[in-house]
């Protein structure tokens, strides 16, 4: 920041304007954030500065106050794994569509950590979902779907095998809780006609599918018929 405060003073020596990126500007400390302060309350015409962040709550409001703030939204699911799609086809690529989508669903809606991952996946060998799901650390749809099937049908001894086998296999527990609520979240969706963003990285949910088909009479029992919680019979112990 001292040398910045220093470089600002000077014009241009090729075009009308200078141009400041400071990437993951929320790492910076107190102090330099102090200097930045200064040279933002009295800018010299021809600068300009981009302050980039994915945590703008760590940015002092002071220097908020001082810039025009734009918000970038993530990137949806669907987009990252048609854009992946075009990627392996450019560069030879052999690839599964659903690994593409658990790529796209672990990427947080950041085509840069889908695009490093998708580098680090191919240059092991093709890109399938058993091998995404190995380096991500996370279980396949399907692994997912066959555990929710037991824990319904209140087979405890199956559910914990199952459960085992894959904290044997290395996947973290709060891993597979997120994944689990994000599947029945889904049943839910689509058990009353509503669609699933992304529904390849779903795991294929739709009305139809079995696991949908089997949750979908406790689910309306627990939200009701207008979608409003209790309004029907409650749902039964192991449900809640």
């Amino acid at each position: 920041i001292r040398t910045l405060k220093e470089e600002v003073q000077f014009m241009p020596s090729v075009l009308d304007k200078k141009v400041y990126i400071i990437d993951d500007v929320q790492r910076l400390s107190t102090g330099a954030f102090d200097a930045l302060l200064k040279v933002l309350e009295e800018p010299p015409a021809h600068v300009v500065f981009v302050l980039c962040t994915t945590e703008k709550n760590k940015i002092p409001k002071t220097i908020l106050s001082r810039t025009a703030v734009y918000n970038f939204g993530c990137i949806c699911a669907e987009d990252i794994a048609a854009h992946l799609e075009k990627v392996c086809a450019r560069y030879e690529i052999t690839y599964d569509v659903e690994g593409l989508a658990l790529i796209a669903r672990n990427s947080q809606g950041a085509m840069r950590n889908a695009l490093s991952m998708l580098e680090q996946i191919s240059s092991a060998g093709d890109v399938t979902v058993k091998a995404v799901a190995e380096m991500l650390g996370v279980a396949d749809c399907e692994k997912i779907a066959s555990i929710l099937d037991v824990m319904l049908a209140t087979d405890e001894k199956e559910t914990v095998s199952k459960l085992m086998e894959l904290m044997d296999g290395g996947i973290e527990p709060a891993s597979m809780i997120s994944d689990m609520l994000d599947m029945l979240s889904d049943c839910i969706v689509v058990s009353y006609g509503g669609t699933i963003s992304g529904t390849k990285e779903s795991g294929g949910i739709s009305r139809n599918s079995p696991l949908c088909i089997q949750h979908s009479g406790r689910h309306r029992r627990h939200f009701g018929r207008d979608g409003a919680f209790g309004y029907e019979a409650q749902p039964p112990d192991h449900v809640e």
